[in-house]
C-alpha cells in the first residue's frame, strides 16, 4: 500500500488540499483533491498490451497451476495465507465518517486493500420507489446501489451500466441493512445509498455494508444497531481435511472452495450469501464458518465504534427536515382549501413538498356503494360509501345511506355518513383520519 503524501495551498479564502495514495490504492496513479466542500477523486489506469510477437499462455498456465497448489497446500499444511495472515486473523481495518461534508452523510470503510466510500442521501417520501413485480409490496422507501468502477482493480475498460454482479452485491448489502432501519413512520424519509468500490482486493460486498452502516449513522439515521459483514473462505483437500478463512482476499476467493459472505449486528445475522465450489457442505463445516464469522463481525463493529460509537442526534444541515402532522377529519377542507389553493400557497411559499395521506386506522372502507354483503365485513345499501351490510359478523364505516345489522353496525357521524344502524355497537367515522407530511430541502416544512 503505497504511502499517502498531502500538499496543502491557500488559493482565494480556501484551503486547497491534494493527497495521493489515500484512495483507489489498486489503480495506477490516484489524487483527491479538497478545495472547501468540494471533494474529487481522479484515478488513472494504464492497460496491458503484450507484444503481438509473443505468446505468454503457456507461461501464465503453468504459473496459474503452481500458484493453485502452493497456496492450498501452504494454508492447509502450515496454516498460513498468502499474506502471511493466520486462518482467523482480519486484515487492518481503517474507518471515517463525513468524508464528503456536503453530502447529507457518507462512511469510508478500508479493510486491506479493500476500500469501499458509502454515501447516504435522504428525500421526502414522495422520492419512494416504485416496484413493477409481483410483489404485493409495490413501494420501497430505501435503496442500496453498488458500483465496481474498473480502476478499483487497476484497469482500463469502459465504464457502462451496471451488471449482474453489482446489482446482486447491492441487492446483498440492502437486504443486511434493511432489518436494522427504523420504520417508515418514525423515520419518515426516502433513504438511498451509494457505495463505490474505490480499490477491490475481496469482500466488496461486505465492504459496502460497513460503509453504509457508518453513512446512515453519519445522516442521523436512528438505526437499531451498527451492521457489519465479513466474508469467509474455504480449503480442503482429498484427504478429509479442510481450513476456514476469515476475511478472505481476491486470491483466496479466486483458489478457495467457498465464499460466504455474513452480514449482520452483534445481536445475529441479518443477511446470508454462499458461492461454493464442493457438490456439498459438512454442517462441522458450517458451524466453524458461523462461529468465525460472528467473531470477526463483532471485532469489525469494535473498528466502526471507533469513527462512530452512535447515530448523530443532530440530520446535516443540507438534508431535508421532515414534519408529519395529523389533521382532524372536519378540518381537511381548510387546510386543502378551494381547488387545493390554500395547500398550493404554502407549496409556493415555503418551497415545502406536502404529502396528503390517509391514515388507515380508520378501518376498512369499501370504496363504493351498493348491496349488503355477508361476509365478515359488508358492504353497505346505496351510497358512496357503503356500511356494514346485513348479517355481517362486523360492520364497517357507514356513509350515504344506513349500516346494516351485523354485531358491531355500520357507522354514520361523518360528513357523508347516515344514521348507524341495528348492531350492538354503533357509530364510526365514514371518512378515515389523514396526516400531511411536509419536508423542505435545507429548512423546516410546515
Amino acid at each position: 500500500m503505497p504511502e499517502a503524501t498531502v500538499v496543502e495551498r491557500i488559493i482565494g479564502n480556501e484551503k486547497l488540499v491534494i493527497e495521493s495514495g489515500k484512495l483507489a490504492f489498486q489503480a495506477h496513479g490516484s489524487a483527491v483533491l479538497t478545495y472547501g466542500e468540494t471533494v474529487v477523486l481522479a484515478t488513472a489506469v494504464m492497460a496491458d498490451k503484450p507484444r503481438g510477437d509473443i505468446d505468454f499462455l503457456p507461461l501464465t498456465v503453468e504459473f496459474e497451476e503452481r500458484l493453485y497448489s502452493a497456496v492450498r497446500r501452504r494454508i492447509l499444511d502450515l496454516g498460513v495465507r498468502p499474506d502471511g495472515r493466520n486462518l482467523s486473523e482480519i486484515r487492518p481495518i481503517t474507518c471515517e465518517v463525513g468524508t464528503l461534508p456536503r453530502t447529507h452523510g457518507s462512511g469510508l470503510f478500508t479493510r486491506g486493500q479493500t476500500q469501499v466510500l458509502s454515501v447516504a442521501t435522504l428525500g421526502p417520501l414522495n422520492m419512494k420507489q416504485t416496484l413493477d413485480s409481483l410483489s404485493p409490496v409495490n413501494t420501497k422507501h430505501f435503496m442500496h446501489h453498488y458500483n465496481f468502477p474498473p480502476y478499483s482493480v487497476g484497469e482500463a475498460r469502459r465504464v457502462g451500466s451496471p451488471g449482474r454482479r453489482e446489482i446482486g452485491h447491492g441487492a446483498l448489502a440492502e437486504r443486511a441493512i434493511l432489518s436494522a432501519l427504523p420504520a417508515e413512520g418514525e423515520f419518515p424519509y426516502t433513504i438511498r445509498v451509494v457505495s463505490e468500490v474505490l480499490s477491490s482486493n475481496g469482500s466488496t460486498s461486505m465492504g459496502s455494508v460497513c460503509g453504509t452502516s457508518m453513512a446512515l449513522m453519519d445522516a442521523g439515521v436512528p438505526m437499531k444497531a451498527p451492521v457489519a459483514g465479513i466474508a469467509m473462505g474455504l480449503v480442503t483437500d482429498n484427504d478429509g481435511r479442510h481450513a476456514v478463512l476469515s476475511d478472505i482476499q481476491g486470491i483466496e476467493d479466486f483458489l478457495g472452495d467457498m465464499d460466504f459472505k455474513v452480514a449482520g449486528t452483534a445481536a445475529g445475522i441479518n443477511a446470508l450469501q454462499m458461492d461454493i465450489k464442493l457438490k456439498g457442505l459438512d454442517e462441522d463445516i458450517l458451524r466453524q464458518a458461523l462461529e468465525q464469522a460472528r467473531l470477526g463481525r463483532l471485532h469489525i463493529l469494535d473498528k466502526m465504534s471507533e469513527a462512530i460509537t452512535e447515530t448523530r442526534t443532530e440530520m446535516s444541515p443540507y438534508a431535508p427536515k421532515s414534519i408529519r402532522v395529523q389533521i382532524p377529519v372536519e378540518k381537511i377542507g381548510a387546510v386543502i382549501g378551494p381547488g387545493g389553493r390554500v395547500i398550493r400557497g404554502i407549496i409556493e411559499e415555503t418551497g415545502a413538498s406536502i404529502d396528503v395521506a390517509d391514515d388507515d386506522r380508520g378501518g376498512d372502507r369499501p370504496r363504493s356503494g351498493g348491496g349488503g354483503g355477508f361476509g365478515n365485513r359488508g358492504g353497505g345499501p346505496g351510497g358512496n360509501r357503503g356500511g356494514g351490510g346485513p348479517g355481517s359478523s362486523r360492520g364497517g364505516p357507514g356513509g350515504g345511506g344506513q349500516g346494516g345489522g351485523g354485531n358491531r353496525g355500520g357507522g354514520g357521524g361523518g360528513p357523508r355518513g347516515g344514521q348507524g344502524g341495528g348492531g350492538n355497537r354503533s357509530g364510526g367515522s365514514s371518512v378515515p383520519d389523514r396526516r400531511f407530511l411536509g419536508s423542505s430541502g435545507g429548512r423546516r416544512g410546515t
